[in-house]
């Protein structure tokens, strides 16, 4: 497992604003919490993130 701390590791992505992404969303969280127990946790939440934003944001709109 990664020891994370202040000033530790940083990853960014970013996702076209359209619901095919949240699968995609859901992997990259996936991939980065690989050996960490809560991987299925996070991943849940990102994926209502993602969906919350393209709902409630102009993220979703052409």
């Amino acid at each position: 497992m990664i020891d994370l701390h202040p000033g530790g590791l940083v990853w960014r992505r970013t996702f076209a604003g359209s619901t095919d992404q949240i699968p995609r969303v859901r992997h990259f969280a996936r991939c980065l919490l690989a050996d960490s127990p809560c991987q299925d946790d996070a991943e849940s939440i990102v994926a209502e993130l993602a969906a919350n934003a393209l709902q409630h944001t102009a993220s979703g709109h052409p």
